[in-house]
C-alpha cells in the first residue's frame, strides 16, 4: 500500500468518524429535548390526574392557640 493510500484512507475514517459524532451530537440533543418535555410539571400533573386519579391537595392551614 502506498502512503497516499494510506492518507486517504486514514482521510475516509476521520470523515466518517466526525460525521458519526455529528450525528450523537444531533441525537443527544434530541434527546436532551424530550427529557425537559417529560419532565415538565404541568405534564406531570395532567398525568397525575387524568390517568391517576390524583388531585392537588387543597390548603390546609393549622392554628396553635396558646394557653
Amino acid at each position: 500500500m502506498e502512503k497516499r493510500d494510506v492518507h486517504a484512507s486514514r482521510g475516509y475514517t476521520l470523515v466518517e468518524t466526525q460525521g458519526e459524532a455529528t450525528r450523537i451530537e444531533q441525537e443527544n440533543e434530541r434527546l436532551n429535548v424530550e427529557i425537559a418535555k417529560l419532565k415538565n410539571p404541568e405534564r406531570i400533573k395532567a398525568i397525575a390526574e387524568s390517568q391517576l386519579g390524583m388531585q392537588v391537595p387543597k390548603k390546609t392551614y393549622f392554628s396553635h392557640e396558646s394557653k
